[in-house]
């Protein structure tokens, strides 16, 4: 199977970074922008305890703040109430919010936003703010690294060099054609250990039928295995 990515169009805020920043190789521009963002993101994780104070009772931020927020779901993310925090931190998410979730093709996966129904007593809120500020930790500066070093992606102009799944292992390699933007997607358990890494560099272009923004991919970590 063939992709690509021909850039249709790009936002306001990347014409303005790719102004700043000047390339004579596009193919090179990831290895700029993602110190940027590294920097981006330190900021971010120093100011996310404050930043989350102004999310409004959907759990969402405003203007310039709204870069600090995940752009596929709320700070007061479903997910995140009663996945990823620990015990103590979880409260009943439902009996406070309604869930709404939809498929957008222009970012080529479901966005999900939460709908505050009822008012949270002080403990419970307490607790919201610590699942938000958790949320744009493990989710940082994804506006940032979306809006000023994302891309716009044709999938007739990506070309998939491998794509593998089986079981918890699964690795991409995405490529335009131009050689400018590209993907690398690996997540494997390490030998004879109950770890695995998850690597993922490049931009996050997804295996989709439709022209999309992809967000700039920074992460390499380690975790559990299932």
């Amino acid at each position: 199977m063939e992709y690509c990515t021909k850039r249709t169009g790009k936002s306001l805020d990347t014409e303005i970074v790719s102004g700043l920043f000047p390339f004579k190789e596009d193919y090179m521009r990831w290895f700029l922008y993602a110190p940027l963002q590294l920097l981006i993101m330190i900021i971010c994780y120093i100011t996310n305890p404050i930043v989350v104070l102004f999310a409004d009772k959907n759990g969402e931020l405003h203007g310039f703040l709204r870069k600090w927020q995940t752009f596929d779901d709320s700070c007061d993310s479903e997910d995140c109430v009663t996945k990823y925090v620990p015990d103590w931190m979880r409260y009943d998410f439902y009996k406070y919010y309604w869930a709404e979730k939809r498929y957008d093709p222009n970012y080529g996966r479901m966005m999900k936003r939460s709908i505050n129904i009822a008012p949270l007593p002080l403990i419970d809120r307490f607790k919201r703010y610590c699942c938000r500020l958790f949320w744009l930790s493990r989710n940082c500066a994804y506006g940032f690294a979306l809006d000023w070093f994302g891309v716009t992606i044709n999938p007739d102009d990506v070309v998939v060099i491998d794509d593998y799944k089986a079981g918890e292992s699964e690795r991409n390699i995405f490529v335009t054609r131009d050689l400018k933007y590209w993907k690398i997607y690996n997540s494997m358990r390490i030998l004879n250990t109950n770890y695995r890494w998850k690597i993922y560099l490049g931009w996050k272009i997804h295996n989709v039928q439709s022209i999309h923004r992809a967000m700039l991919a920074l992460r390499m970590w380690f975790c559990k295995a299932n």
